[in-house]
């Protein structure tokens, strides 16, 4: 009898701490639903379906939602890359924006911890000529996530 009694409160023992990681947890498999690109200027939009930002990714954030890492998840199911962002909670509730910590990855990273939903973008000037010739290559991404 008292083997059966030892035995529930182990498996009681593993549930909850199973329940707390989870609950715990801030680890997110996310896939883009939309992503595009294009030239946006006065009169001209040119945005087309794009690749440049993966569809697949595995976002970390830390207990305090102030640091992400971010890692392409292949198609074979393996990682590929880590990008490190910086990251703060906005004046909207459940709202998160997150900055590259490196110059390499210049995109940033909005992220809604009551929805789930993310969006990326990156915007890039270019001058022609000079000052009257602005071009502004945009990419948007945006997509929902799953907790792990």
């Amino acid at each position: 009898m008292s083997n059966i009694r030892l035995y529930q409160l182990l498996i009681f023992f593993v549930l909850v701490g199973y329940a707390n990681r989870a609950l715990s947890d801030k680890n997110y498999d996310c896939y883009s639903e939309v992503s595009i690109s294009g030239v946006v200027q006065e009169k001209k939009n040119f945005l087309t379906e794009s690749e440049y930002f993966s569809s697949y990714n595995i976002f970390e954030f830390n207990e305090s939602y102030s640091k992400l890492r971010e890692k392409e998840k292949k198609v074979d199911g393996k990682l590929a890359y880590n990008n490190y962002f910086e990251c703060k909670k906005m004046d909207i509730k459940n709202l998160i924006f997150c900055s590259p910590v490196s110059s390499i990855n210049k995109y940033i990273v909005y992220f809604s911890t009551k929805t789930f939903r993310f969006r990326k973008r990156s915007m890039t000037s270019f001058w022609l000529n000079g000052k009257e010739d602005e071009i502004d290559y945009i990419h948007l991404s945006q997509g929902s996530c799953d907790l792990i």
